[in-house]
């Protein structure tokens, strides 16, 4: 069985792009990712400006934090 993801991911915060993942059962195949525009003038491009702090939590860890309880 084939399965075709489509999502949105972020270089800098401010904008999206998309990407798909396409998976045969548990194995991917294929991951691609919309281009990263690059300014086309001499103009250095401001970088480095405050960038957002990324965390990488458990799936089950983040179940716990916002799953309210159910009777």
């Amino acid at each position: 069985m084939a399965r075709v993801y489509n999502f949105e991911f972020t270089v800098t915060g401010e904008t999206r792009h998309n990407g798909t993942i396409t998976q045969f059962g548990a194995h991917s195949a294929q991951i691609e990712l919309a281009p990263y525009p690059m300014p086309f003038d001499d103009t250095p491009a401001v970088v480095d400006v405050v960038r957002p702090r990324a965390e990488v939590i458990e799936l089950s860890q983040w179940r716990q934090e916002h799953t309210k309880w159910r009777p």
